[in-house]
């Protein structure tokens, strides 16, 4: 994923790539996968996250705590969301 935010980073601080010809140039230079290019170029950022596979698993419990003068039963579900 590094080389994915290395390579934004340099396209949003260079003003020299304003062309679409430019950018593919630029992308052209880069270790990015094919894909990743493609990805960039087209301004798709559904397919660009789909190729890093890095990212983490976020998984929320939540937990709930009874006052002691109640008697009831607490159901906790399991619920993730993984970078949404």
């Amino acid at each position: 994923m590094n080389n994915v935010v290395q390579v934004l980073t340099q396209l949003a601080n260079n003003a020299a790539l304003i062309t679409k010809e430019e950018v593919t140039q630029f992308l052209a230079s880069t270790e990015l996968s094919t894909q990743q290019k493609s990805a960039i170029a087209a301004h798709d950022i559904d397919t660009l996250v789909e190729t890093v596979h890095d990212l983490p698993v976020i998984k929320c419990f939540p937990v709930l705590v009874a006052d002691d003068d109640e008697e009831e039963i607490i159901t906790i579900t399991n619920k993730h969301v993984a970078n949404a």
